[in-house]
């Protein structure tokens, strides 16, 4: 995929992923607006999965624009200047009414009333907007108790007022994940007993099957065009089964660099935004980088491990404000305050095989699970791989490159930001009696990631809380 940076000495967009506001205030951009071209001639119904924080968002906010009949052609042209799509445009240029969505902003433990609170108010928007731009003929009537009914009455005045729709949905899997690692570590939840043995589809009492109902409704109309993006495809084989049509691009070759950057970006960045930099600083800081921010890879096949694109700018953000003397050099929103939600769920199923202190600094052996059930996330033979599958596909862990001809495929951490999450985490959770045992280790300059893994597997075996001598 081609790569330009843009506007190499604006603003570091930082936490931003509104095209709109990052081309208002003028912020660098590594172009990566050839996946829309990409996906205008691939598929009208499509999805896109990575780990979170890696331009997702942003690539939906973008393709919402692009495709929006509201959006003006000067205003367009002005929003994509200098983009590869600004240049190579699409036919699917303005060409529809879009409902966009975000499923990150409904809560986990009433995602029913949520999702119906979300959903009406982007279909008020949607009318309210349309109608202002004269795309509609009438407003839509939101119907309070059923969304379904919402949704319903949009399609049937987008259909009247003769235009095509297209629905985007940002995050659609991220409340049925969230709900999942909230159910299962809370206590005196009566769910849990029936999480033990129950599969997406079938918790629903605790909302994850509104995902399938809504997917569902989406397939029941004839919407023209549908995108989603989300974390966890183990979601979509059960909880999005119902729009069968809908082509998954993660693994496609063309999209598989669409998600975070290449190390050739990081280096044309540093190179366009510091030229005074000589050689040997900027291959220093490229090493930095790629310690803290790289190493992402979906599969072995998959020569280049992508960089956090957060991550980077707040690495650049730093160097910039501090120099060579910058502190921290590891983005600290990452840093678990206090548990790290999906390390914590990893430790709490933590057996005499199968133990995520290893994931800290082993290489571990991996059968990816592209569908499972949340019962193999509790017990039985597939738990170990479907844990493993889990913090893979949450970017927690990454598929090492080249592949172990011995051992065949291998899970590592990505880097030293994930490394410090689970170590962090690890100590954290620990009894205090356990964790007294680690920092005396580390006072005595034993490593920190041997301390904290010794004294787990002494409070995992059972093994009294005291001070070893190293």
């Amino acid at each position: 995929m081609r790569s330009i940076v843009i506007n190499p000495q604006g603003i570091l967009p930082y936490g931003l992923s509104d095209w709109t506001t990052m081309r208002q205030k003028e912020c660098i951009y590594v172009d990566r607006t050839q996946a829309i071209v990409e996906l205008d001639s691939t598929a009208a119904h499509a999805c896109l999965w990575g780990p979170r924080r890696t331009g997702k968002s942003l690539l939906a906010n973008q393709l919402a624009l692009w495709h929006d009949k509201a959006v003006t052609e000067v205003e367009r042209t002005e929003l994509f200047a200098g983009t590869y799509i600004g240049q190579n445009p699409s036919a699917a240029a303005g060409q529809y009414l879009v409902l966009a969505l975000d499923f990150s902003k409904v809560d986990e433990c009433r995602s029913e009333h949520y999702l119906k609170k979300l959903v009406n108010a982007a279909i008020q928007t949607f009318s309210e907007k349309y109608r202002k731009a004269g795309l509609l003929n009438e407003d839509v009537k939101i119907d309070e108790k059923y969304y379904a009914t919402s949704l319903a009455n949009l399609v049937r005045v987008v259909e009247s007022s003769g235009h095509k729709l297209s629905v985007i949905v940002d995050a659609v899997d991220s409340f049925a994940y969230k709900l999942l690692l909230y159910v299962s570590h809370t206590s005196g939840l009566r769910a849990k007993e029936r999480l033990d043995r129950c599969s997406f589809n079938e918790l629903d009492a605790w909302g994850t099957s509104v995902l399938s109902a809504f997917c569902w409704k989406l397939n029941s109309w004839g919407i023209e065009r549908t995108f989603f993006t989300g974390v966890l495809p183990v979601a979509w084989p059960t909880g999005c089964s119902s729009i069968k049509r809908v082509m998954d691009l993660t693994d496609d070759p063309a999209f598989q660099q669409t998600l975070g950057f290449k190390s050739s970006d990081i280096d044309e960045v540093l190179a366009l935004r510091f030229p005074a930099m000589d050689p040997d600083e900027r291959a220093n800081h490229l090493a930095a980088i790629h310690r803290t921010c790289n190493g992402y890879r979906r599969s072995s096949s998959q020569v280049n491990a992508l960089y956090n694109p957060q991550g980077v700018w707040f690495y650049l953000n730093q160097l910039e404000s501090h120099g060579d003397q910058m502190v921290p050099r590891i983005d600290s929103n990452v840093l678990p305050p206090a548990h790290d939600e999906v390390v914590d769920f990893l430790m709490r199923h933590a057996t005499a095989t199968y133990s995520p202190v290893r994931l800290m600094d082993e290489a571990i052996p991996y059968e990816p699970l592209h569908g499972f059930s949340t019962a193999d996330l509790f017990d039985g033979w597939r738990q170990p791989q479907a844990l493993l599958s889990l913090a893979h596909y949450l970017g927690y862990l990454t598929v090492q490159y080249p592949k172990d001809e011995a051992r065949g495929d291998v899970l590592v951490a990505p880097n030293d930001e994930m490394r410090s999450v689970f170590t962090e985490s690890v100590l954290r959770s620990l009894p205090k009696a356990y964790r007294t045992v680690a920092f005396a280790a580390m006072a005595k300059d034993v490593p920190r990631v041997v301390a904290v893994k010794d004294a787990f597997n002494a409070y995992l075996t059972g093994r009294p809380a005291r001070r070893r001598q190293f």
